[in-house]
C-alpha cells in the first residue's frame, strides 16, 4: 500500500514538473491555443494534414494496383483461378462438398471381431517366422 502512493505521489509531481516545461498538456486547455499557433496558422497546418493524408492514400492505391497487375501475371502464368470475393463467400451451399473415398461407406459389424482379427495376424506372423 505504501509503494502505491509513493508512486502516485512522485508520478503527480513528475506529471506536473513535466507541464510546467511544456511536455505535458492539461485536459482542459487546447494544444493548439497553448502552442501559440494563430488560426490562420492552424488551418493551414489542417490542409497540410488533409493533403498529405490525400497523397498517402494515392500512393496507397499506386502500390496496390501494382501489387494486384504482379498477382494476376502469376495468375495468367500458372493458371490459377482467382478466389471469389469474400461477399460470396458467405453463402452457405445446400450440401457440403465431400472428397470421394476410396473405401465403402462403413455398415454396422460387417463381421468384424477384433480378436479373432489379432489371433489371425499372430498366426500368418508365426507361419512367416517358423515359430511354434
Amino acid at each position: 500500500m505504501s509503494s502505491y502512493i509513493f508512486k502516485s505521489v512522485v508520478g503527480n509531481e513528475i506529471s506536473q514538473v513535466a507541464k510546467e516545461f511544456g511536455f505535458g498538456s492539461d485536459s482542459n486547455e487546447n494544444s493548439d491555443v497553448a502552442s501559440g499557433m494563430s488560426a490562420s496558422e492552424i488551418l493551414a497546418e489542417e490542409k497540410r494534414l488533409k493533403e498529405a493524408e490525400a497523397e498517402r492514400k494515392a500512393r496507397h492505391a499506386k502500390v496496390e494496383k501494382e501489387r494486384e497487375e504482379a498477382r494476376q501475371k502469376i495468375r495468367d502464368k500458372y493458371n490459377i483461378k482467382k478466389k471469389d470475393e469474400p461477399s460470396s463467400s458467405h453463402k452457405v451451399p445446400a450440401e457440403p462438398v465431400r472428397a470421394p473415398s476410396p473405401l465403402p461407406p462403413p455398415t454396422h459389424n460387417q463381421g468384424f471381431d477384433p480378436i479373432k482379427m489379432t489371433s489371425d495376424a499372430f498366426n500368418n506372423l508365426k507361419t512367416k517366422f517358423g515359430w511354434k
